[in-house]
């Protein structure tokens, strides 16, 4: 008897202490067989298009100061695609007599970047080549990611243009800030053309750097420039960042 009632005693105590109760074991699930499963919708969507590559073609125009070995290479650059472009860069391709490549020297255009249609002159270094009978130039364009906020406002007023008995050509003038901000990195460009429209020599300087030129300030520039025929005209032009 003591036995039988020592068995009662533990059963009771695990039905109590919820270690065990088959009358809360929750019931499985039925599943209806009858009752259809939901089908699937397949969408099709098509990727984009690849974007086509930056486009941008380059216009040589002559070469400055072939007799001391250094040179620069002349023209003009124009962005052919429909989007704003870097600063483009360039490389000067030297070949042998044979078409054969023998070196090659790097460059890029002055500013932050190209609108698109905009052209730019542009002056390229080509530093103590190995001996080489012909040049290629190919520009390298890429779609510009980022281009600092140009500064408003700013007007240059070139004083005439200064030649010595050796035909060197010293340009200056002056940048008035007429915006309402200042002027970070106020850049003036210089460029010399013959009577052919042909660029013939290119220079740049800048009125203020990163101290900035205030609203309202002038900034002045001095610089030389050096051409490669006689110049017909030179047009000046100036930008900055906010």
């Amino acid at each position: 008897l003591a036995a039988v009632a020592t068995g009662i005693v533990v059963s009771v105590f695990m039905i109590v202490s919820g270690r065990w109760d088959p009358a809360e074991r929750e019931p499985r699930p039925t599943v209806n067989a009858d009752v259809p499963l939901p089908t699937p919708v397949s969408v099709t969507v098509e990727a984009p298009p690849p974007e086509p590559p930056a486009t941008a073609t380059f216009v040589e125009h002559g070469i400055l100061g072939r007799n001391t070995g250094n040179y620069y290479v002349l023209g003009v650059v124009t962005n052919t695609s429909p989007w704003p472009i870097e600063r483009p860069k360039f490389d000067v391709v030297l070949k042998d007599a044979s078409g054969a490549e023998v070196g090659v020297d790097n460059g890029f255009a002055d500013g932050d970047g190209l609108a698109p249609g905009a052209s730019q002159p542009v002056s390229l270094l080509v530093y103590q080549p190995p001996p080489h009978a012909s040049h290629e130039v190919v520009v390298r364009p890429a779609r510009a990611t980022y281009i600092p906020k140009p500064a408003t406002g700013l007007t240059v007023t070139p004083f005439p243009p200064a030649a010595d008995k050796y035909g060197n050509w010293t340009v200056s003038g002056s940048v008035t800030n007429g915006g309402g901000a200042p002027a970070r990195f106020v850049e003036v460009q210089i460029a010399a053309w013959d009577a052919a429209d042909k660029l013939v020599g290119l220079a740049h300087t800048y009125a203020a750097g990163e101290e900035g030129l205030p609203a309202g300030q002038v900034g002045r520039y001095n610089t030389r420039i050096d051409v490669a025929a006689e110049p017909k005209r030179f047009t000046v032009e100036v930008r900055g960042r906010e």
